[in-house]
């Protein structure tokens, strides 16, 4: 009965496991066909005299379409999530991404991109604002020791 146990518990894992990746694959065309369609009705606008309202109204719900259409992908693979940690099959703490590590790879590192730049901004500001404080301190004594003075001279 384990064996049996076993080999369900390792196909359905298998099979949440191809599906969440088929989910991928379907984020991934969502976002192409997001992008493509839309410019296509776009360019059909400007290309095909008197049909701008009719391509601008297909830009318009084709948009809203391809948005359904992910969300749609999205919720169905969050419940499927759910369901398999519901059974037990995926850990509870685990937490994917229907658009796949890659993209909290590259969120951290144009975060640490970002938090290097802005270090190395500051750290820039302050020698600037010593070399300021530094050009003011050395003016001023060539001021005082040229021994110009400025008004209150009698006529």
């Amino acid at each position: 009965m384990s064996k049996d146990y076993e080999k369900i518990y390792r196909q359905v894992k298998e099979y949440e496991a191809r599906m969440h990746e088929k989910n991928q694959r379907k984020i991934r065309m969502g976002f192409k066909v997001n992008i493509i369609l839309p410019l296509i009705f776009l360019f059909l606008c400007f290309i095909i005299p008197g049909t701008k309202f009719l391509f601008l109204m297909l830009w318009i719900i084709s948009l809203f379409g391809i948005a359904f259409y992910l969300l749609y992908v999205e919720y169905t693979d969050y419940k499927a999530l759910n369901k398999m940690k519901e059974f037990g099959v995926i850990d509870e703490d685990i937490d994917r991404n229907l658009m796949g590590d890659e993209i909290d790879q590259a969120i951290l590192e144009t975060r640490d991109d970002i938090e290097s730049r802005i270090n190395t901004l500051g750290k820039e500001l302050e020698r600037l604002k010593h070399q300021r404080a530094n050009f003011n301190k050395d003016d001023g004594e060539t001021n005082n020791s040229s021994g110009h003075e400025t008004g209150g001279e009698d006529s």
